[in-house]
């Protein structure tokens, strides 16, 4: 597991007192498509702050996962169950951030 990080930086005025507090990255990836989530995956696991990818192919998976609880970013295709996903009680207690991914085209 990677340690925690604290780190100065330095503010728009050049004063060193910013301190930037980063954790390890956990990803919960929801989509179906296997090679766009396994090249996300790959790519999420090159960023120095991320420790796991954990790759669901529905919302119902990863609510019955016992890895819903270490996960603290997730990543979920608006196609597959996008909305109704991020509606679920369970997901909205969950204050951690929410990303959706789609190449619907709107057209």
């Amino acid at each position: 597991m990677k340690n925690f990080k604290e780190e100065l930086t330095n503010d728009r005025y050049g004063n060193n007192n910013n301190y930037i507090h980063t954790i390890p990255l956990i990803y919960g990836l929801i989509e179906n498509d296997l090679i766009f989530s396994s090249s996300l995956a790959d790519a999420l696991m090159l960023q120095e702050d991320t420790e796991s990818v954990y790759k669901f192919y529905c919302g119902e998976e990863i609510l019955s996962s016992n890895k819903i609880s270490e996960i603290n970013f997730l990543l979920v295709d608006y196609r597959l169950d996008g909305i109704t996903f991020l509606a679920q009680k369970e997901i909205i207690e969950k204050r951690i951030p929410k990303l959706i991914l789609t190449g619907f085209n709107a057209e």
